[in-house]
């Protein structure tokens, strides 16, 4: 009997309590001088992440985010950590089967650049985050999600941070940190 229940189990997306893994392509958005996008020529980079939320109804949830963005070119590196808070609003149709939702967080980045002539920083800030994403049901209480993610931190004037690579002169340090993505996420739930 159990086998002919879970043969016949309607497929839908998670209901009351979900969890995604996933990740994709990220870009620096900031014109930042001596920072890992400039001194790295704005390379493509990675973007891994997890989010927790619970639905109080299937169309209202809060949650948690947690994302590791990380780069790597010509002996320089970014690596940064975002956690947040959240609030998800979606719509769904076809019986729970679809939906379209948008994600806003504020929370904390850490972020560290490790570059090749020395200008490595570390600094943490108040960060703020904007996702929005199709999501569809694979089976009952799995589904896959295509996102878009921007987060943003650093709002206030940090001064003057000797720069490296090629400039060799001191610059002021871009006062926004500004990154963009897009990939894909399993989702589990009920």
């Amino acid at each position: 009997a159990s086998l002919g229940l879970a043969v016949n189990a309607q497929n839908y997306l998670p209901l009351k309590n979900s969890f995604s893994l996933g990740g994709g392509l990220m870009w620096g958005m900031s014109e930042g001088k001596g920072d890992f996008q400039d001194v790295a020529g704005t390379p493509t980079c990675g973007l891994f992440g997890a989010e927790y939320r619970y639905y109080s109804i299937p169309n209202v949830g809060l949650g948690v985010n947690y994302n590791y963005l990380t780069g790597s070119k010509d002996n320089n590196s970014l690596k940064c950590h975002y956690i947040a808070p959240t609030l998800t609003l979606r719509g769904l149709w076809a019986d729970y089967k679809q939906g379209f939702w948008g994600t806003v967080g504020l929370g904390y980045l850490k972020h560290k650049d490790d570059l090749r002539l020395g200008g490595d920083f570390e600094e943490g800030y108040f960060a703020a985050s904007v996702s929005a994403g199709y999501e569809f049901a694979i089976s009952a209480g799995v589904g896959m999600q295509i996102r878009a993610d921007i987060i943003m931190a650093d709002f206030k004037d940090n001064g003057y941070r000797s720069c490296c690579g090629n400039h060799n002169y001191l610059d002021h340090y871009d006062a926004s940190l500004t990154y963009f993505s897009v990939g894909i996420a399993l989702v589990f739930g009920m």
